[in-house]
């Protein structure tokens, strides 16, 4: 489809999006502005066009330009005629005929409006050729469309222009059926005499704005008035989507989800048209994300929460005692990345069929005096791109913010333990400014085949991994001619040696290792292992320790986490085992010392059961009233069930220790049982959090004991309140039901 349509033909094709409809149009604003040239924005809007275009006129367009007979004879096989029966209480009627009905919606829509769209476009954009509206750099603005959002960058001086694009239109209409909504149709003016668009207002009945939506992104007179009323649009928008989550009592991994599915990506086109917003509005909106965490609305008031994870932890991993939420600079950024890759793959395609997003960052680029797109991608680290950006900062702000992206990603790329082999040689962060490789010296080093740091190092020709204790070849003639260059690769080595991880695989450079990778993914992923590698680890570690409470070496503690996230289990089991993992589990303890407890009338923080001080650790293993008989009795009935279910013998006894419970250490627990009893011990331990609630609210002071039989009762509930999803989901139950047998022949 591209390859045929209309080259600015964005919507439903591949490697061309919103970003590469809105973002041209941005630069023409942001270029009349700068340079006072006049211009005018005409959108137009075609009515029901989904649902009146000709299907006729759709298979003429394909014939017409050459589409493949198979995809001809197939698209109308599905589309020109169809059967269907009409079921109706129990009763299947007779098949019939379906004469009409391929509206918006139906799954071949999109492509067949686009082809049958196509002429129109083609003929607008050759009629206004004369007076298109002209970049500072000599390039002219294309007519754009989006599906059946047409928009068109004007320098118009009669209102006739206007009046010859719209009988464009209006001769296609008596063959297609495509009609132009006048009352929905709008001209945005930029330096522009006003007595002309009182004309074009007169004669053509288009209306006169001072600004108007297209593709989500509200285009006004100014660049940075367009952004202000799109991001003011957008917050307005996502109101109702916050209160409904402030008033929601969901747990704190739905409400996660809920930020990143809905909140989030309300943003989406928005940061794709204009990059991350400035410093203040990214911090308003990074708070309002923050607040949706700790916030709920009870009958109108607003009441803050105990927050559970500190504000600098949330962006973390979930083994660093993180959320792993993307805040707006990184979502942006990465959105911004995603567009510079494909303006790449652009790159790739025949000169023809390149878009104009393409062709105005190549004419900017070529303005400035630096490297192609591709050559940029082949030789060149962070400095080079950072000096891309700041050099663009003149000619666009939306290229130059691209750049600084860019440089950031590369950046981070290089001390990443896995990327830093493929990071570009010129450019590289670590070269100091005496010793610079400049964009230059890279071309010059891709002549002799280095680009990348990794091949500064000798090779293993066996494994193909890098020989830290050996240097590199360099090519006779190299040496020969460019002996100043090699020193300058020599000294980046050096720099290089310490950060170096030894044995990784060479694989290529940063564009050829990512090259099947999403950027915005890649960069938030690399963000995320930067933030890490700047912590010793998390917090609830180091206060254990502090404070004398037994806990595993480090790397242990941390897999903890990481084997929580990859159990089978509800989202408030998940945030009450990741809560008693960050030490965040309201005990009397923590009640006390927070003042909270003594405003209670409490005297003591002591477990109301045993009488001794209750800590998270006491509280879901040391009580000696509950919590140490029920998990004896949890682990006998483990190893009786695992005899029922072998019993030829040959098992190992499991035992249920503290590193167990607390940190979901699985040492000593057989593969085969070991899933299934850690989703059981989650599920206990909000069981026992849950009872401790209920033995501060029992009547009139008084305790509940609990007896072998009850502690028991407790199990089988736990067990059967697993078995009935599991069984709904077809999952097998084989071991819980030899656990249920085992309790029963306790009793």
């Amino acid at each position: 489809m591209e390859k045929i349509l209309y080259p600015e033909q964005h919507g439903f094709c591949r490697n061309r999006s919103i970003q590469t409809a809105t973002v041209p149009i941005l630069e023409a604003i942001h270029d009349a502005e700068k340079y006072g040239r006049p211009l005018q924005l005409l959108s137009i809007d075609l009515k029901a066009a989904f649902d009146t275009i000709s299907p006729q006129v759709i298979y003429d367009v394909m014939e017409n330009e050459k589409f493949p007979p198979t995809y001809i004879d197939a698209l109308q096989g599905l589309t020109a005629t169809g059967k269907a029966r009409v079921y109706v209480n129990g009763i299947t009627g007779p098949e019939r005929d379906v004469v009409c009905g391929n509206g918006q919606g139906n799954p071949p829509s999109a492509s067949t409006f686009n082809i049958g769209s196509d002429p129109v476009l083609r003929a607008v954009n050759n009629i206004a050729c004369r007076f298109r509206y002209t970049f500072s750099n000599g390039k002219r603005l294309p007519s754009f469309g989006f599906a059946d959002d047409h928009l068109h960058g004007l320098k118009i001086d009669n209102a006739q222009q206007v009046m010859d694009i719209l009988e464009v239109y209006r001769k296609y209409r008596e063959v297609s059926g495509l009609t132009v909504s006048l009352s929905k149709t709008s001209i945005l003016g930029i330096n522009t005499d006003p007595e002309i668009l009182h004309e074009v207002a007169r004669l053509t009945g288009v209306q006169v704005v001072t600004g108007f939506k297209y593709l989500g992104v509200q285009l006004r007179a100014s660049y940075q008035g367009s952004i202000q009323a799109s991001y003011d649009t957008v917050c307005e928008g996502i109101t109702a989507k916050c209160n409904r989550i402030y008033a929601s009592k969901v747990d704190l991994f739905h409400r996660r989800q809920l930020i990143k599915t809905v909140v989030i990506p309300s943003y989406n086109h928005v940061f794709m048209a204009f990059g991350p917003p400035c410093e203040d509005t990214c911090k308003k909106l990074d708070a309002e994300i923050i607040k949706l965490f700790w916030t709920r609305k009870n009958n109108g008031e607003v009441k803050n929460g105990r927050r559970l994870v500190a504000k600098n932890r949330l962006r973390a991993s979930y083994d660093m005692g993180g959320l792993q939420i993307d805040f707006s600079t990184e979502t942006a950024k990465g959105l911004m990345l995603n567009g510079l890759q494909r303006l790449k793959r652009q790159g790739s395609l025949p000169v023809g069929e390149r878009n104009f997003m393409y062709q105005l960052l190549e004419e900017w680029l070529r303005e400035i005096n630096i490297l192609s797109l591709d050559e940029l991608y082949r030789v060149t680290g962070p400095k080079i791109w950072m000096k891309v950006g700041n050099k663009m900062q003149e000619k666009s702000l939306y290229f130059s913010g691209m750049c600084k992206a860019m440089a950031n990603m590369l950046e981070l790329n290089e001390k990443s333990k896995d990327g830093w082999a493929s990071a570009s040689i010129a450019g590289h962060g670590a070269i100091r400014d005496i010793f610079r490789i400049t964009a230059a010296d890279g071309i010059t080093l891709e002549t002799f085949g280095l680009t990348y740091v990794g091949q500064l190092w000798g090779k293993d020709d066996i494994t193909g991994r890098i020989d830290g204790s050996a240097d590199v070849r360099y090519p006779d003639n190299m040496s020969l001619n460019h002996g100043g260059l090699i020193t300058k690769c020599k000294n980046l080595r050096h720099n290089l040696r310490r950060n170096m991880n030894a044995g990784t695989v060479l694989i290529g450079n940063f564009s050829q290792t990512t090259a099947n990778i999403k950027y915005s993914g890649l960069y938030r992923k690399l963000c995320r292992e930067a933030l890490d590698a700047s912590m010793p680890g998390p917090p609830s570690f180091f206060t254990r320790r502090k404070d004398g409470i037994p806990v595993p070496a480090l790397d242990r503690f941390m897999t903890g986490y990481r084997n929580l996230f990859k159990m089978d289990i509800s989202s408030k089991t998940l945030e009450n085992s990741f809560l008693v993992m960050n030490r965040q589990v309201w005990t009397n303890e923590k009640s006390f010392l927070s003042g909270r407890g003594r405003a209670e009338g409490r005297l003591d923080d002591n477990c109301k059961l045993c009488g001794r001080k209750e800590n998270t650790m006491h509280l879901l293993f040391e009580c000696e009233s509950y919590s140490e008989p029920l998990w004896t009795l949890l682990e006998k009935t483990i190893n009786d069930a695992i005899g029922l279910e072998e019993p030829a013998g040959g098992y190992v006894n499991i035992r249920l220790h503290a590193f167990l419970v607390l940190y979901n250490i699985t040492t000593g627990i057989p593969g085969k049982y070991c899933k299934i009893i850690m989703i059981v011990i989650q599920e206990i331990k909000r069981n026992i959090i849950f009872r401790r609630y209920q033995r501060e609210t029992a009547n009139a002071g008084g305790v509940t004991i609990y007896p072998r039989e009850r502690l028991l009762a407790h199990l089988s509930i736990t067990i059967r309140k697993i078995f009935n999803p599991r069984k709904y989901c077809g999952k097998s139950n084989t071991f819980l039901e030899a656990m249920q047998m085992a309790i029963s022949n306790m009793q």
